[in-house]
């Protein structure tokens, strides 16, 4: 498990874009629907999402472009309060485009509820990789620690969330970074904003 995380660490470290890596014409744009926001990549001058599914990603890819969307929002079913925590619904992304997209997901989450977690039932090892680079290495980010649905950690019920994806995890779901939620500052945002490459749809 410690060398997969390694693994994950380096990958997550040489390949990650930032703003000044997106191609021209390319930005991030949102989509806020009810209790759910779907942040993607955006063709500015085309008007298009960039989310592979919309377009073939084979031909997105071929042209230069990064394809993704995560998609987040309040937690359905009986999962517990879990602090006002948007849950990621579902993400994918071009290689190394991903990160960005978590990053404006994390801090349009901290700005409308109580932060972002994890699907609370399956975690890819892809995206499991993410949070542990979030929880292990990244200053900006808050992680902050939930408790399970029998209130083992606190008094409190706010805090009560459900832990199977954590419990998955070899190293025990309270030092798992699925079983937190995580904050950030609008700093992506303002970065993309500045540049011209943020769109609110």
């Amino acid at each position: 498990m410690k060398l997969l995380r390694e693994y994950i660490r380096t990958l997550l470290t040489e390949a990650a874009m930032g703003p000044a890596d997106l191609p021209d014409g390319v930005g991030i744009a949102y989509r806020q629907q009810n209790q759910s926001i779907t942040v993607m990549y955006y063709h500015m001058g085309e008007g298009s999402p960039l989310s592979g599914g919309w377009k073939g990603s084979r031909e997105l890819a071929q042209r230069g472009l990064p394809t993704g969307k995560v998609a987040i929002g309040i937690s359905s079913g009986n999962k517990g309060e879990c602090s006002g925590a948007f849950e990621v619904y579902g993400a994918s992304a071009t290689h190394g485009w991903g990160p960005m997209l978590y990053d404006v997901a994390i801090e349009l989450a901290t700005i409308q509820a109580g932060g972002l977690m994890s699907d609370r039932d399956s975690v890819s090892w892809q995206a499991q990789g993410v949070w542990q680079y979030y929880m292990d290495n990244r200053g900006d980010v808050t992680g902050i620690q939930l408790d399970d649905e029998w209130n083992k950690l606190t008094p409190t019920q706010r805090d009560n969330c459900g832990q199977n994806a954590a419990r998955d995890d070899d190293g025990g779901w309270v030092d798992s970074p699925l079983s937190k939620r995580y904050t950030k500052p609008p700093t992506m945002m303002a970065d993309l904003k500045a540049a011209g490459k943020l769109v609110k749809l």
